[in-house]
């Protein structure tokens, strides 16, 4: 048994006499989130969705990274399994537009800390349950993640976008978080 720094690493034997390795990483259930207060309207909240997250990176040190590299960040998920143990994924939220249209273009974030090596961090809208931001009645299953920012449904995507556009889209099939980029 070795430990390096906050991991626990441990050897053992298996039935075909070799030895095997088993790294155990505390987690503590209070580095899943973190939020600061905020004077900035739930309404005019945007999220983003972070994908590829390294095991070891907690809520307060993506706090820091979106932070100095976007400014306006007001809280910081990370997603967790069954076991309340790191799934690889999460959210940041920020309080201006700014901030996650920076986020947003940037698509990925590569980072670099002296407990793991050089990661990339994907960045994408994070796709919520709204209604059409044009007729404010049909889900809004579209959302246009190159200018508009906004959420619409079918017909109301193609009234504000001609086949010629640069808009891209992101499409929501159903509830379960499975989406579609598309053009």
């Amino acid at each position: 048994q070795e430990s390096n720094g906050g991991s626990v690493t441990f050897n053992y034997r298996i039935q075909c006499n070799r030895n095997k390795h088993v790294q155990i990483v505390p987690w503590l259930i209070s580095d899943n989130y973190l939020e600061v207060p905020s004077s900035t309207p739930q309404s005019e909240l945007r999220t983003v969705f972070v994908g590829g997250l390294h095991g070891k990176l907690y809520a307060q040190a993506l706090f820091d990274i979106f932070d100095s590299l976007f400014g306006g960040v007001v809280s910081v998920k990370i997603d967790t399994d069954e076991y309340n143990y790191p799934t690889g994924s999460g959210s940041v939220t920020f309080c201006s537009m700014k901030s996650y249209i920076k986020a947003i273009t940037a698509n990925y974030v590569e980072v670099k800390t002296s407990t793991f090596g050089p990661k990339l961090i994907e960045i994408q809208h994070f796709m919520e349950d709204k209604t059409c931001s044009m007729c404010d009645v049909m889900p809004g299953k579209k959302f246009c993640k190159s200018e508009c920012f906004d959420y619409f449904c079918e017909t109301c995507w193609k009234k504000h976008h001609s086949p010629n556009t640069n808009h891209k889209s992101v499409t929501r099939f159903h509830k379960s978080n499975q989406i579609d980029s598309s053009s």
